[in-house]
């Protein structure tokens, strides 16, 4: 079994990366995000994994749009130890009522929440979308309705903690 998660900034093509796993045999979610004029084709997004991490931002003193200090997330880390622990091993069951062999899931802000998943998961394969942060800015703005320079300074965010997460998880074993 093999457990994916794509990460990185929102319009980052992350939703098309996600649709070409579940065409696979990766069950992503029985409770996705429906699609909607500004990805008609689908988010591909379980919401257990948005409610979780809207809420880990949130103890951490932000949100999606304003992501708090990385050192915040970890600070607040322990108290969702085992909500994750449960989430985890309850989307990794249901692959198999699905008919999956692998799972995992996909919402931009697991770039900012990673870290605490990473002792839950077995066998992970992250998957990072980069875009040019200046396109995924122009397209974030358009849809979300945030200004031109707090639409870039998410980009460039989003960006560097993708870099630090996987520098993180490289070096953490070694």
């Amino acid at each position: 079994m093999k457990t994916f998660v794509v990460l990185g900034m929102h319009r980052s093509d992350t939703s098309r990366v996600s649709k070409g796993l579940s065409g696979e045999n990766v069950h992503l979610g029985d409770d996705m995000l429906e699609p909607d004029v500004h990805n008609p084709l689908g988010y591909h997004e379980n919401h257990v994994f948005r409610w979780l991490n809207a809420d880990i931002l949130k103890a951490a003193g932000g949100a999606w749009d304003d992501p708090p200090p990385t050192q915040a997330i970890l600070d607040v880390a322990p108290q969702f130890d085992e909500r994750i622990r449960f989430t985890v091993q309850r989307e990794s069951a249901a692959r198999l009522a699905a008919g999956k062999t692998d799972w995992g899931w996909k919402d931009p802000t697991t770039t900012l929440t990673a870290r605490p998943y990473v002792p839950h998961l077995v066998n992970p394969h992250f998957i990072a979308c980069f875009r040019e942060p200046r396109k995924a800015a122009e397209s974030f703005a358009k849809r979300n309705g945030h200004s031109p320079d707090k639409a870039l300074a998410l980009a460039h965010e989003y960006n560097a903690r993708l870099v630090d997460f996987l520098r993180w998880f490289a070096q953490r074993d070694a």
